[in-house]
């Protein structure tokens, strides 16, 4: 189901829908303005620029979205970058199965 995380980026605070994927290596994923993001289960989180919506409908269904992330993404020439992920706040939000409503903050 979708889950709403909060994380500060671009100077402001954003909230991204992000879903549980059938993956090894990947936890979640969400989109948003032609941006992918990813929550890896090493709990590293980046965001992935000008992607498609086409290619994110296609990362989705994927036989394998880690492969397809290596492939199409990464390989792909999209610029990315590991957003911050270290933090108590955007851990306890995040990560926290027990906490899926919004937090004002």
């Amino acid at each position: 189901s979708p889950y709403p995380p909060f994380f500060i980026g671009d100077n402001m605070i954003k909230k991204i829908n992000l879903i549980k994927v059938e993956s090894s290596n990947i936890d979640k994923v969400g989109y948003d303005e032609n941006t992918l993001y990813v929550l890896f289960k090493n709990g590293g989180f980046y965001r992935y620029k000008n992607v498609e919506i086409e290619k994110y409908d296609k990362f989705l269904i994927a036989e394998s979205q880690g492969k397809f992330l290596n492939t199409e993404i990464k390989k792909g020439g999209y610029e990315f970058e590991r957003i911050w992920d270290d933090d108590p706040f955007y851990i306890e939000n995040v990560e926290s199965e027990d906490n899926k409503n919004e937090k004002n903050i």
